[in-house]
């Protein structure tokens, strides 16, 4: 996994200018709920949106959170883990967005731009459509 962080996270510099950090952030594996909890410590989340956690940046313990099955040899996984380290890599920056939309766009762009080089189209991967994203990444 350390190999497959360094690698993504010189990608990332590379196509986004964001610096690489000293050190690489810790992964662990939990499970959607675990995810929507952190995301949300108010409890402010019904059952339908915690299940659809795939991963997530903890900023304030600096790590990326990768649902249980998270698999290395699978293009999704792997775009999705690219996505989350832009985020690890926006906070240890210290660069400041105007809100999150500009930051998600940042990350979201970043993870369209290396599926492509890998022959894969981020809507498709994703199963995302352009006004879900469009509402993702505006401010």
């Amino acid at each position: 996994m350390q190999a497959l962080l360094i690698a993504a996270m010189v990608w990332i510099s590379g196509a986004t200018g964001l610096p690489v950090p000293n050190a690489v952030p810790e992964v662990v594996h939990v499970t959607p709920r675990e995810m929507a909890t952190l995301a949300h410590p108010e409890g402010n989340y019904d059952s339908t949106m915690a299940r659809s956690y795939l991963a997530l940046y903890h900023a304030k313990s600096g790590t990326i959170l990768l649902r249980h099955g998270w698999d290395a040899g699978d293009l999704r996984d792997r775009s999705i883990l690219v996505h989350e380290l832009v985020h690890h890599m926006q906070a240890t920056s210290g660069r400041r967005y105007p809100c999150r939309g500009a930051r998600e766009r940042v990350a979201y762009e970043a993870q369209a731009g290396w599926l492509e080089e890998r022959g894969g189209d981020l809507f498709e991967v994703l199963g995302l459509n352009g006004l879900f994203y469009h509402a993702l990444t505006r401010c």
